[in-house]
């Protein structure tokens, strides 16, 4: 099968989960304060992780490999933060269509310092969507609040993020990448997550357990996709 039809796939089934993951962290409607929350599900999900983080242990990355790791989680946990932050706040609707930014950054950041092509109607369709974000946020029309930062900024350190994921791709499995992905956004929530720390019920962390399995399995789809085929494809 073509390898860019195989990503697209792998790219379809990511979005279907991650369209789960949007709904159970709208559900909490704030209920969890955002660097807690955040933590919470990439705690859980390096749980879900631990026969990948076993196996890669004993492979023993180098350290090039393991700096690009750590760089990936450093600049995820500021996104996922951010995303945390903004699924609070804002419409659900509003959150997910700048988000789309997050994927006009990755086209162009894959033709930059990737060298992949972009051909003429994939630039079409980059413009027709930067667009759409421009109508939707209507700068100068009304104030772009906190939420609306806050996720801007988050479509930015994601484009890093998926970036990084893409070049780490040719080395490692994709369960051992989402697993070190875990492992290190984990590690530089924790303190954030105990600034911001309150009490949460039983059902919260249930919902947040759910969302940290759909959401570790839509990562290991989505570095299945990046892997498949170019980033301007996926």
């Amino acid at each position: 099968m073509n390898q860019s039809i195989v990503g697209i796939m792998w790219m379809v089934l990511t979005t279907v989960l991650f369209v789960g993951v949007t709904a159970t962290v709208r559900y909490l409607e704030g209920e969890v304060p955002a660097p807690q929350a955040a933590f919470l599900r990439y705690a859980i999900g390096t749980l879900f992780l631990t026969p990948s983080l076993i196996s890669l242990i004993k492979v023993k990355p180098d350290k090039p490999l393991m700096s690009k790791f750590l760089l990936r989680g450093l600049v995820h946990s500021f996104g996922v933060t951010l995303w945390f932050y903004a699924m609070s706040v804002m419409p659900v609707a509003e959150v997910t269509a700048i988000g789309f930014l997050t994927y006009i950054f990755v086209s162009i950041g894959a033709c930059l310092f990737l060298k992949e092509k972009l051909h003429k109607h994939r630039i079409t369709a980059i413009i027709i969507s930067f667009i759409g974000a421009l109508i939707i946020l209507r700068p100068g029309f009304k104030v772009i609040e906190s939420g609306q930062l806050g996720m801007l900024m988050a479509t930015v350190v994601f484009t890093a993020s998926y970036l990084i994921a893409k070049i780490v791709s040719k080395e490692r499995s994709s369960s051992e990448i989402v697993a070190m992905l875990s492992v290190f956004t984990t590690i530089f929530l924790i303190p954030s997550a105990i600034y911001s720390w309150e009490p949460i019920s039983l059902e919260a962390l249930l919902i947040l357990a759910f969302t940290a399995l759909i959401a570790t399995v839509g990562h290991i789809t989505m570095t299945q996709a990046i892997k498949a085929a170019p980033m301007v494809v996926t």
